[in-house]
């Protein structure tokens, strides 16, 4: 299997994201309830930056002090300044999934 690359980046906005605990392998996703929405705002980061605080949202799936260097995002939702928005922009198109023939 192949490895996955992980890269350290800066987040300087509030964001929604897709994140999961630990860093992601090439069989992550195997397992239900691996994936998780939340809200990264940086200003909520403890003073060390060591850990950040989730739970502050409606739409958070995680709750609580969170040690940064256990999570990895996958994938940034959508960025934004001030509140946080009710609900995502919807996508246009399809997507592709794997299914039981």
């Amino acid at each position: 299997m192949n490895e996955v690359t992980m890269v350290e980046k800066e987040v300087n906005k509030k964001c929604l994201a897709i994140v999961m605990f630990g860093p992601a392998t090439p069989v992550s996703g195997t397992r239900p309830a691996e994936y998780y929405q939340v809200t990264i705002d940086p200003a909520l980061r403890s003073k060390s930056g060591e850990y950040i605080r989730f739970g502050l949202n409606k739409s958070d799936e995680i709750h609580g002090w969170q040690k940064v260097s256990s999570m990895t995002v996958c994938e940034v939702l959508k960025t934004f300044e001030g509140e946080v928005p009710e609900t995502l922009d919807k996508q246009e198109g399809s997507i592709s999934m794997r299914f039981i023939e």
